[in-house]
Protein backbone atom coordinates (compact mmCIF):
# COMPACT_ATOMS: atom_id res chain seq x y z
CA UNK A 1 0.00 0.00 0.00
CA UNK A 2 2.89 2.35 0.73
CA UNK A 3 4.26 1.69 -2.75
CA UNK A 4 0.86 2.47 -4.25
CA UNK A 5 0.78 5.78 -2.36
CA UNK A 6 4.27 6.54 -3.68
CA UNK A 7 3.28 5.79 -7.27
CA UNK A 8 0.23 8.03 -6.84
CA UNK A 9 2.50 10.88 -5.69
CA UNK A 10 0.75 11.00 -2.33
CA UNK A 11 3.80 10.78 -0.06
CA UNK A 12 6.68 12.89 1.15
CA UNK A 13 9.92 11.34 2.39
CA UNK A 14 12.46 12.57 4.91
CA UNK A 15 12.21 14.34 8.23
CA UNK A 16 12.10 17.92 6.96
CA UNK A 17 9.59 17.20 4.19
CA UNK A 18 7.42 15.17 6.56
CA UNK A 19 7.38 17.96 9.15
CA UNK A 20 6.59 20.50 6.43
CA UNK A 21 3.55 18.47 5.31
CA UNK A 22 2.42 18.10 8.92
CA UNK A 23 2.65 21.88 9.44
CA UNK A 24 0.63 22.44 6.25
CA UNK A 25 -2.05 20.06 7.63
CA UNK A 26 -1.59 17.76 4.62
CA UNK A 27 -0.54 14.69 6.61
CA UNK A 28 -3.13 11.93 6.89
CA UNK A 29 -0.66 9.42 8.33
CA UNK A 30 3.01 9.54 9.28
CA UNK A 31 5.05 6.34 9.24
CA UNK A 32 8.30 6.22 11.21
CA UNK A 33 10.80 3.36 10.97
CA UNK A 34 11.55 1.73 14.30
CA UNK A 35 15.23 2.07 13.33
CA UNK A 36 15.01 5.86 13.00
CA UNK A 37 17.31 7.77 15.32
CA UNK A 38 15.95 8.92 18.66
CA UNK A 39 16.31 12.53 17.50
CA UNK A 40 14.28 11.90 14.32
CA UNK A 41 11.57 10.05 16.24
CA UNK A 42 11.36 12.85 18.78
CA UNK A 43 11.23 15.60 16.17
CA UNK A 44 8.55 13.92 14.05
CA UNK A 45 6.40 12.67 16.93
CA UNK A 46 6.51 16.09 18.63
CA UNK A 47 5.46 17.72 15.35
CA UNK A 48 2.63 15.20 14.96
CA UNK A 49 1.46 15.75 18.52
CA UNK A 50 1.51 19.52 18.22
CA UNK A 51 -0.39 19.56 14.91
CA UNK A 52 -2.68 16.61 15.83
CA UNK A 53 -1.46 14.32 13.05
CA UNK A 54 -1.68 10.57 13.35
CA UNK A 55 1.56 8.59 13.30
CA UNK A 56 2.71 4.99 13.60
CA UNK A 57 6.13 3.63 14.41
CA UNK A 58 6.32 0.62 12.15
CA UNK A 59 8.27 -2.60 12.37
CA UNK A 60 10.40 -1.91 9.30
CA UNK A 61 14.03 -0.97 8.99
CA UNK A 62 15.07 2.14 7.09
CA UNK A 63 16.23 0.16 4.07
CA UNK A 64 12.87 -1.62 3.77
CA UNK A 65 10.94 1.61 4.17
CA UNK A 66 13.09 3.11 1.43
CA UNK A 67 12.33 0.18 -0.89
CA UNK A 68 8.59 0.46 -0.09
CA UNK A 69 8.59 4.02 -1.47
CA UNK A 70 10.87 3.26 -4.42
CA UNK A 71 14.08 4.81 -3.07
CA UNK A 72 17.50 3.22 -3.07
CA UNK A 73 18.42 4.92 0.17
CA UNK A 74 17.57 4.70 3.84
CA UNK A 75 14.25 6.34 4.75
CA UNK A 76 13.38 7.15 8.36
CA UNK A 77 9.89 8.54 7.90
CA UNK A 78 7.16 8.95 5.31
CA UNK A 79 3.98 11.01 5.26
CA UNK A 80 0.90 9.78 3.40
CA UNK A 81 -1.17 12.68 2.08
CA UNK A 82 -4.22 10.80 0.77
CA UNK A 83 -6.92 9.95 3.31
CA UNK A 84 -8.08 6.72 1.62
CA UNK A 85 -4.56 5.38 1.18
CA UNK A 86 -3.75 6.31 4.79
CA UNK A 87 -6.81 4.38 5.98
CA UNK A 88 -5.82 1.32 3.92
CA UNK A 89 -2.28 1.43 5.33
CA UNK A 90 -3.59 1.75 8.91
CA UNK A 91 -5.89 -1.23 8.31
CA UNK A 92 -2.93 -3.28 7.02
CA UNK A 93 -0.84 -2.33 10.05
CA UNK A 94 -3.67 -3.24 12.42
CA UNK A 95 -4.14 -6.65 10.74
CA UNK A 96 -0.45 -7.43 11.18
CA UNK A 97 -0.47 -6.57 14.90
Amino acid sequence: MIGLAAKAGQIAVGTEFVCEQIRKKQACLVLISEEASANTKKKVTNCCTYYHSEYRIIDADQDSLGRFVGKRSLVSCVVVKDENLAKAIKDSINRCN
